[in-house]
């Protein structure tokens, strides 16, 4: 009899070794799909990206990050016009579905940090979609939600004794991926009070600090394998429109992923500015007449609103170099061309014209571009473009002041 119990007991613990061996070696192919189409979609490489992550259906067809970045891909196309409603259904789909996922496999386990790690992205996610369509406090609301399953997460890590990755074999620690999402949410909440004026009331008080943020992303730079390409790139568009003193660490980064992806139109552009930025108006140029190209030899994804990102950091190169006969020429254009009217980097136009108008002394001419620029709502509504033009509102734009303007 005690030999039959020894042997069911053997039994037992061999099955249940094969099921955590072979759960290990799911996740661990599940990684590894999600790094090769991480890597794809940043090579621009859409099409191909959403191919690639649909595979994790055969090794796990319940598992949240398939529904999450698909729905990361189609965040990505519409880049260039953030507030462009043309994948909106799309997206709520698919983040709802990865939440629904999610939500199953914490009911299971409530300290599992896959399910957590994921509850995360998709609240994160949903709050940028609601922000992106104009209404900062919806997003501020999903914002909270996700942080909070995301500390619940960092806590578990911090119980469990997790330390900082030492190697590249350790840096599919789960732990060092939770600092990404954190870090974004923390950063842009420590941010909210700029834009607080924007708000008629708040129901909740955004929790987080910039310095936090940028802590925790500068972790997941440095030790996640999952989102050390997302930190990144976030990173550098933090750097460019909120950390002025940080544009060379700005530069320095982007020049690394512009080389290694150099036909993403996002970065391609973002990298464009940065120029801007720096005060490099014609590298700037140069920069923006190479995207021109590829959008003229229909390279995938670069489009018109591409192109007309590139036109807009050469009209402000020209306003800076003092030379107004071209960024009248370029303006006039992205002023009256039908297909540059309905998107989010129209306030931009504007608000260059008005920076125009005041290099020509045409002030009144000039406040009405800056009103119009003030004016927009919904998903063509730029906060970081009212702010300046409300600044060149009160006070004449010169060449002397300027910053990156969008």
């Amino acid at each position: 009899m005690n030999r039959v119990r020894i042997q069911i007991g053997l039994m037992l613990i061999l099955v249940f070794l094969q099921y955590e061996n072979s759960a290990n070696a799911s996740t661990e192919t599940i990684h590894r799909i999600l790094i090769k189409g991480i890597e794809a979609n940043f090579s621009g490489d859409y099409d191909r990206a959403s191919q690639i992550f649909s595979t994790i259906k055969k090794e796990d067809p319940d598992h949240p990050s398939q529904a999450f970045y698909q729905a990361v891909v189609l965040f990505w196309r519409n880049s260039m016009d953030a507030g462009n409603p043309r994948y909106a259904s799309q997206i709520r789909q698919y983040l709802n579905q990865a939440r629904e996922q999610a939500g199953q496999m914490l009911a299971v386990d409530e300290k599992n940090l896959d399910a957590l790690h994921y509850l995360g992205l998709v609240y994160t996610y949903l709050g940028r979609l609601e922000a992106h369509n104009g209404s900062l406090y919806k997003g501020g609301v999903h914002g909270e939600r996700g942080r909070k399953y995301l500390e619940q997460a960092i806590e578990i890590c911090e119980q469990q004794g997790a330390r900082e990755p030492q190697s590249d074999f350790d840096r599919t620690n789960p732990c060092e991926d939770l600092y990404f999402p954190y870090g974004a949410y923390c950063y842009f909440a420590g941010r909210l009070p700029d834009f607080v004026k924007f708000f008629n009331f708040l129901w909740f008080i955004p929790s987080g600090s910039t310095e936090e943020g940028l802590k925790a992303l500068e972790r997941a730079r440095k030790n996640s394998a999952l989102h050390r390409l997302g930190a990144e790139s976030l990173l550098v568009g933090i750097f460019l429109n909120f950390e002025a003193h940080r544009i060379e660490t700005a530069r320095k980064l982007s020049t690394e992923l512009v080389s290694r992806f150099p036909d993403n139109p996002y970065l391609e552009v973002q990298h464009a500015r940065l120029m801007l930025a720096a005060g490099e108006y014609q590298d700037a140029v140069i920069k923006s007449n190479k995207i021109i190209e590829k959008v003229e030899y229909r390279l995938r994804n670069y489009d018109e609103v591409v192109r007309q990102a590139a036109l807009l950091v050469k009209a402000e190169a020209a306003i800076c170099q003092e030379n107004k006969i071209l960024a009248r020429e370029i303006l006039i254009q992205l002023e009256n061309v039908p297909a540059y009217q309905n998107n989010s980097l129209r306030p931009c136009t504007d608000l260059l014209l008005g920076m125009l108008a005041d290099m020509e002394m045409k002030r009144e001419k000039a406040a009405g571009y800056y009103e119009r620029a003030m004016s927009y709502r919904g998903p063509q509504r730029n906060r970081i473009i009212e702010k300046k033009a409300e600044q060149y509102l009160k006070s004449p734009f010169t060449c002397s002041k300027r910053d990156s303007s969008f």
